[in-house]
């Protein structure tokens, strides 16, 4: 059992099962290419969005006193 959970603990950290997920299926480049940019606009936008909301607990700086 402890074999097989360093097994897994180096699989995952090594990250081949992302690559295998990737390799499952053949994806054109030009297809390759158009995911990415998605995926890049995607990442983008919920980076705005999460930067937008961010409140600072205090908006003066300082020291707090």
């Amino acid at each position: 059992m402890q074999l097989f959970r360093r097994f897994r603990k180096a699989v995952t950290g090594s990250g081949v099962m992302g690559v295998v997920r990737k390799k499952r299926w053949f994806i054109s480049e030009s297809e390759q290419r158009r995911i990415d940019k998605k995926k890049a606009i995607r990442r983008l936008r919920r980076k705005a969005t999460i930067s937008a909301s961010k409140v600072t607990r205090n908006p003066g700086g300082g020291g707090g006193r």
